[in-house]
């Protein structure tokens, strides 16, 4: 009975095995890529001294592959089993194990495994070739490179190849003296073949030319930190703010994990020479080089001349009001350095290949506003209450022109003029009490017969009309003042159930002072969310009160703050890749760069240069500001 037991169990775990390795071997047809996984996992864990183990490994790791899971390593897996697969399961998974290098940055590895690959099997049309080039040209060691130069020298492509490859990566090092070098070789050498050896020779002589007029670790600062408006020094301070935070905090880790502490010169004017040691790194610090636009358009493009001629950075952050920053684009266009300006309004050149804005744009922040109230709040009907300057009449006309775009409709329009000060402290009072009340409707004419019954009812006055549903109230970065005026006014006219539309410049720490109770309800629209509970926000504060927290007077990061710190960090994460540390390549991976996570929001560039970031919107909720999401 007991020898009848065994067979029946020796009998069912050869049939499981059969069972498992043909299930697999059926693929898609027979199972999902993630019951394929479950199926190889329970061969490989049960059956490891099985003759089939390398073939059911093999089809786990391929199941994981086509799940864009990483591939897993196993010391039973070693050459011999590898060897005992066929052809090409041998080519297929070292192609798979390939590309799971190349995604932890390990490209030597990444290019060795599809040179063993070319061993088994001679992929067509080149295609192994372009991507082992590819991988080979992203290494940051030449010894690496040159090692496998060496192992593979039978390998005829390669060789000829192996300048344009040392040239690279002597260029990803810093090492502009080397690259010359390998140039020279492929001159003298006539290894130009066809039109793409062309324009790989091209591409290397324009970024050793380039970087021997850069510093690829100077960046540019041109900020009207000496305007004569109070206003823009303070917003051009809180600039300056975010990017010293970027450059002092540098993104990374050492050895061991830890951050890496601050850098202490951060605009020292560092100096580094990579000439030298073939294997030393690019540094890892940046520089900020300074200079005041004093929202003057002459001296803003002057300026960009100077940073880039004498102080060769590799691109500029700045500035912020427009003209100066119309004016500094047109220049640094001329002059093929990327300038990322922070005006909100500024034109940006058309067809411009070097110039961008990493500002959400009025006309984007109104178009989404709109969309909000109308599909959120279900608003159809607006009043625009606006001041009297050039950005107040700016945002009217846009609002008014989105509105009608989006099928809804302006009842009412009004404008007021900020107070002024006058003799003695005393300031001329604003009318809103006629404004709202030209809204509602209270001071149009009244029949005689009406004002007579309502004077019998002990009512001289008409009851308001509020046949708006929102109100739409653009301030400036001086707004507070304004909403302290407007706030207590919608109740008067029984429009306090009416919601308050606002800008990003409602997105202040005075606001809730400033409302006293009576914003209760307003929805305004911003990209910074300043009380955020997400880690990278947690750490921007923190940062923030480290640095700056000995202040007297200590006041919280600002959506400018933001700003300047996301513009540093973006440069500097394009910069640490050794293939955009030329100011042309940099300005093609802006272009190209995918969304980008930071303290604003998710950020990219349009070809154009303008920036699509994310739109967060925001409601005064009982003395609370709180973020809600459509």
């Amino acid at each position: 009975m007991l020898v009848a037991t065994q067979d029946h169990d020796r009998d069912a775990t050869a049939f499981h095995r059969t069972y498992l390795i043909n299930l697999l071997r059926a693929g898609e047809e027979a199972a999902s890529f993630a019951e394929q996984e479950a199926t190889a996992r329970a061969f490989v864990e049960h059956y490891p001294n099985d003759k089939r183990f390398p073939e059911a490994y093999f089809l786990l790791n391929q199941a994981l592959f086509q799940q864009g899971k990483p591939l897993e390593e196993s010391f039973l897996f070693d050459g011999e089993a590898l060897a005992s697969l066929t052809r090409k399961m041998q080519a297929v998974y070292l192609v798979m194990l390939s590309k799971d290098k190349a995604l932890a940055g390990e490209f030597g590895e990444a290019a060795r495994l599809l040179l063993e690959e070319r061993k088994i099997r001679v992929f067509p049309g080149g295609q192994r070739q372009a991507q082992i080039e590819e991988y080979l040209g992203k290494l940051l060691d030449i010894g690496v490179l040159r090692k496998i130069l060496s192992d593979h020298s039978q390998v005829e492509w390669l060789n000829k190849r192996a300048p344009f490859l040392l040239a690279r990566v002597f260029l990803n090092l810093g090492i502009v003296a080397g690259a010359i070098q390998e140039v020279r070789k492929i001159v003298t050498g006539d290894l130009v073949e066809n039109q793409a050896d062309r324009e790989n020779l091209e591409g290397l002589n324009e970024e050793i030319e380039s970087r021997n007029s850069i510093r690829p670790q100077r960046i540019g600062v041109l900020l009207p930190l000496g305007s004569s408006s109070r206003l823009l020094r303070s917003l051009a301070v809180q600039t300056f703010e975010g990017l010293r935070m970027a450059v002092q905090f540098p993104e990374g880790k050492n050895r061991e994990g830890a951050i890496l502490p601050p850098i202490p010169n951060y605009v020292s004017g560092l100096r580094e020479d990579f000439s030298g040691r073939e294997n030393r790194k690019p540094p890892t610090y940046f520089e900020l080089v300074v200079r005041n636009s004093g929202n003057n358009a002459a001296l803003a493009r002057r300026m960009v001349e100077e940073l880039v001629q004498e102080e060769r950075v590799v691109a500029i952050i700045g500035p912020i009001a427009r003209a100066e920053s119309e004016a500094a684009a047109e220049k640094a266009e001329e002059l093929g350095v990327p300038l990322i300006s922070l005006s909100l309004s500024m034109k940006l050149p058309e067809e411009a290949s070097f110039v961008f804005r990493h500002s959400k744009s009025q006309a984007e922040e109104i178009r989404d506003l709109v969309s909000y109230a109308m599909n959120y709040l279900h608003a159809r009907r607006f009043a625009i209450l606006y001041p009297q300057s050039g950005f107040g009449r700016s945002m009217m006309r846009r609002f008014w022109r989105e509105v009608k775009k989006q099928g809804g409709k302006i009842v009412a329009v009004s404008s007021y003029r900020r107070p002024r000060r006058l003799s003695r402290g005393r300031s001329d009072q604003v009318k809103f009490n006629e404004i709202f009340g030209k809204f509602t409707g209270k001071d149009r004419p009244v029949d005689p017969a009406d004002l007579e019954l309502a004077k019998k009812l002990n009512d001289s006055l008409p009851d308001p009309i509020v046949d708006f549903d929102a109100i739409f109230i653009p301030v400036g970065p001086s707004g507070m003042q304004d909403l302290q005026l407007i706030a207590p006014y919608p109740v008067t006219v029984d429009a306090e159930n009416v919601k308050l539309l606002g800008n990003r410049f409602w997105n202040q720490n005075g606001l809730l002072v400033a409302g006293n109770g009576k914003l209760n309800g307003a929805v305004f629209i911003d990209s910074f969310d300043r009380n955020g509970v997400n880690p990278d926000l947690l750490v921007f504060r923190g940062r923030h009160r480290t640095i700056f927290g000995h202040r007297r007077k200590y006041h919280p990061p600002t959506h400018y703050t933001g700003l300047g710190y996301d513009s540093a960090r973006i440069l500097i994460k394009l910069l640490n890749d050794p293939r955009h540390r030329s100011r042309k390549r940099l300005a093609q991976a802006l272009k190209k760069m995918e969304s980008f996570f930071g303290v604003t929001g998710w950020t990219r560039f349009k070809r154009t240069g303008e920036s699509v970031k994310e739109s967060m919107f925001f409601q005064v909720k009982r003395g609370r500001i709180v973020r809600i999401n459509p």
